[in-house]
């Protein structure tokens, strides 16, 4: 099993650009992240899987911003991420071998996923293509 913490969020509301993607490498990320590079400098930013079904998801690249927030562009959308228990996975390398973690972490069969929220790839405000990001899966609340 691939190391991880348990981790309880605060709930998050995110702004940003979406588009239906399939896992592996696709230029579908490439141009929502490129859209999205004027307003992630500098600050924490996000690309968050949702809407799984089909072999296909929802992949958001997103920003935080404060719930009633005027958009910057017309298209973007908003998500609320309620507070949830994650299992949080550190990325070690760069942004090219992000899918070798993920597949890792779906091979993980001890690993209670909990499907109705969306899994967060969270980058650090400082990060650079060598790293500094970590993959947050929720996880079923253990009573």
């Amino acid at each position: 099993m691939i190391a991880h913490r348990i981790v309880r969020s605060t709930r998050l509301h995110l702004a940003g650009v979406q588009a239906r993607a399939t896992p592996g490498p696709s230029p579908v990320f490439e141009a929502l992240w490129t859209r999205m590079s004027p307003h992630v400098m500098g600050k924490p930013c996000f690309g968050v899987c949702s809407d799984f079904k089909d072999g296909s998801f929802t992949y958001l690249v997103a920003i935080e911003v404060e719930e009633g927030s005027v958009l910057p562009e017309a298209d973007w959308v908003t998500m609320a991420i309620p507070e949830h228990d994650f299992a949080v996975f550190d990325h070690k390398g760069d942004f090219t071998t992000i899918g070798e973690t993920w597949e890792a972490i779906m091979q993980a069969k001890d690993l209670a996923r909990d499907f109705s929220i969306p899994s967060i790839e969270k980058y650090e405000a400082g990060l650079t293509c060598d790293g500094g990001l970590a993959i947050w899966v929720a996880t079923k609340t253990v009573q």
